[in-house]
């Protein structure tokens, strides 16, 4: 599936951030001109191809980006997007390959969204110009911007400051003293968590002022979409620093316990099935939204970004080689929620009201959250069913996503799906499923044993872009 897909994006867009497979044609989203590219897909896949051995498809898109890759002619992008899947598709590259160009370019990319930290108290910006230097928050209005846009980032900048240490202690490349990755994501930590926090069951909103330090009343409360990876990223970072005794590490990993409290005690739902939808008479357990503040109605909506929670909790079990019975069932039961959407959609909408599994935002993106729950899973416990259902989304995708403007040169991609009621096709495949989906279901139905060791000393970041552990050997 990798192999034909990335065939695809190859001959016909290798130029342009995405494929737009029913037309054969590139499609730029990455700088906002659109007549600019930052190549996102070929980026975003480098590790997926060293990973499953494509070495030719490897290689020739190496020597492409060396020759075309340019970030001074890209103006307004998106910070986190921008960050999760080109600076940290770069450095996983780096981390694989220990190739020094993968890191002047990261460098590069780096000290220019650096400028979304120019902030009144550093929280970083929703939008930043590579061009100009200049920041923006207009998507949300003036000095607002998501939980998971501003908390999202210290993974890659702290990676590439570390690695930069490591590689140029002499500062040939002119660093030192003016990328400060690492204290520019702790601060955010530090700001985050003393100053933007609901007093009530000191819960994180999915918006926040960043300006005021303010909380914006009525404020959405979600792990989903908007939310979601902030959550992670408390783990992950820990996990990257290593040492769990280390002051930086256990910083971190006492933001993450503390950050997983609320939506555990209060948007956790357990609800009865419907007999119209399903035999089963096992309770679906999910964690729904609070739309209206901390104290607003619960609504039990199923959002395929929620679906990452059960492998952060596996995750967390894994780094800590602490088993824990209660946090275990909670992991199946939310994952076996998910798939759920799989058996009664085929493929996961977007949002989904529940237990009536009407979507509420029909599109299908074939986003990798489940399967990236389902892989932890499968690691952790051998229950070949992890397998199972990984394998029934695959197939799902391959069946009613496949899609080319002529499906006879054998170079199909997988299409986003615009209503999972029709099964109708969107002329456009995302970079995450080459780099995230098929990632995580090829290492799903690799050897367990050896996958379990190769994890001891690897993080991925929310795009699945594998990072070394900082203080340990590849």
């Amino acid at each position: 599936m990798t192999e034909r897909a990335y065939t695809a994006y190859w001959t016909y867009a290798q130029s342009s951030d995405d494929l737009s497979p029913q037309s054969s044609r590139g499609r730029n989203w990455t700088c906002s001109s659109r007549k600019a590219s930052l190549y996102a897909t070929a980026i975003d896949s480098l590790d997926t191809l060293h990973l499953m051995n494509l070495t030719g498809l490897l290689d020739d898109s190496i020597r492409h980006l060396k020759a075309n890759l340019r970030f001074d002619h890209c103006k307004w992008v998106s910070t986190f997007e921008t960050t999760i899947r080109v600076l940290g598709g770069l450095l996983s590259a780096y981390d694989a390959l220990h190739d020094k160009w993968f890191i002047t370019q990261a460098l590069d990319l780096g000290m220019r969204l650096s400028h979304a930290f120019e902030t009144p108290f550093g929280i970083p910006a929703y939008q930043v110009n590579l061009m100009t230097g200049r920041n923006s928050y207009y998507e949300f209005g003036e000095y607002a911007t998501t939980l998971a846009d501003a908390g999202t980032l210290s993974m890659e900048f702290i990676y590439l400051e570390r690695v930069l240490q490591e590689i140029d202690p002499d500062n040939e490349l002119a660093w030192q003293g003016v990328f400060k990755g690492e204290e520019w994501v702790s601060n955010v930590a530090w700001e985050m968590t003393e100053r933007w926090r609901s007093e009530w069951d000191r819960a994180w909103p999915q918006i926040v002022n960043v300006g005021a330090r303010q909380l914006i009343p009525g404020a959405r409360y979600t792990i989903g979409g908007g939310a979601d990876s902030f959550f992670e990223y408390q783990l992950k970072t820990a996990m990257l620093l290593s040492a769990p005794s280390s002051p930086a590490s256990g910083f971190w990993y006492n933001n993450y316990q503390d950050s997983i409290d609320f939506p555990i005690r209060h948007l956790l739902i357990h609800i009865a099935p419907l007999a119209n939808v399903t035999t089963s008479t096992h309770p679906y357990t999910l964690f729904g939204e609070r739309e209206k503040g901390v104290e607003g109605p619960l609504t039990p909506l199923l959002t395929q970004l929620s679906c990452f929670a059960p492998g952060m909790f596996i995750l967390d079990m894994l780094q800590s080689g602490n088993h824990n019975q209660t946090m275990l069932q909670l992991a199946h039961d939310l994952a076996e929620t998910c798939y759920e959407l799989i058996r009664i959609h085929h493929l996961a909408p977007e949002s989904t009201n529940v237990p009536s599994f009407q979507p509420e935002w029909p599109l299908s993106m074939n986003r990798p959250e489940t399967v990236e729950s389902l892989f932890y899973l499968w690691i952790y416990t051998a229950d070949p069913i992890y397998r199972k259902w990984t394998m029934d989304i695959l197939e799902n995708i391959s069946k009613f996503a496949s899609c080319s403007s002529d499906m006879e040169d054998g170079l199909s991609a997988f299409c986003t799906i615009h209503d999972v009621a029709t099964m109708e096709l969107e002329d456009r495949m995302e970079s995450f499923i080459i780099a995230e989906t098929l990632k995580y279901g090829y290492l799903t139905f690799q050897d367990r044993t050896a996958t379990k060791e190769w994890l001891k000393t690897r993080v991925f970041n929310t795009e699945a872009h594998a990072f070394t552990k900082l203080g340990k050997t590849t």
